[in-house]
């Protein structure tokens, strides 16, 4: 199975042919200076996201299995095995990470421009950094969700992550790319994690620009 991780390294992180596709690693998504956007998730793991199953990132899965200490779990009456809270691939939590980008003197996005040390995301009642930026999971309790920004940012870096089910937030590594594709109002988003294959439908989002 495909491994782009090793094809973006010798790219220098920049865009690779594959089966006639173009794939990056992350994307900058021109604001046009809209401040309002809203990201849909339209699946996740390959399934709508409501019926995507909560059990791949439960911090608790198992622990009735496990030793005191929380560190083995028992695989027979006498056997112990080292405890790692990991689901198979296909059952990773998913999400999307975004964080604001300054404008140059001329108004554009160039390349080594800085992340936006004044600007901010504003989420519901939530207010976070733009240079810090704002990861968005999946949850059934939703697949689209609205948010502003504040300051002269002129793109938004994004890229997709996933949680195998340790806590840990993943990103570019292993099988990772997306597949970006333009819309009338904004793009959508077609995304490998890392498990390497290339179906390209670990999560499937559009972000999309609120006028």
């Amino acid at each position: 199975m495909p491994e782009f991780q090793t094809m973006f390294m010798k790219s220098k992180g920049q865009p690779i042919e594959y089966n006639g596709k173009t794939l990056v690693m992350g994307d900058f998504f021109p604001t046009e200076g809209a401040t309002k956007f809203r990201l849909v998730i339209e699946t996740c793991n390959g399934n709508p996201v409501w019926q995507d199953p909560p059990s791949a990132w439960s911090p608790d899965r198992g622990r009735e299995h496990r030793t005191p200490d929380g560190r083995f779990f028992r695989t027979s009456e006498d056997g112990l095995a080292p405890w790692r809270n990991l689901e198979p691939p296909g059952k990773w939590r998913q999400g999307v990470a975004l964080r604001m980008y300054h404008r140059d003197k001329q108004g554009k996005w160039q390349k080594g421009a800085r992340p936006h040390k004044e600007g901010q995301f504003v989420v519901g009642d939530q207010v976070v950094s733009g240079k810090t930026g704002i990861i968005l999971w999946q949850s059934k309790d939703w697949d689209a969700v609205e948010f502003e920004i504040i300051g002269d940012a002129a793109t938004i870096e994004i890229h997709n992550v996933w949680d195998c089910g340790n806590g840990v937030v993943d990103a570019w590594h292993n099988g990772a790319a997306m597949i970006v594709e333009e819309l009338p109002n904004g793009r959508r988003y077609r995304c490998n994690d890392g498990f390497p294959d290339d179906d390209f439908d670990d999560i499937v989002f559009r972000l999309e620009r609120v006028r």
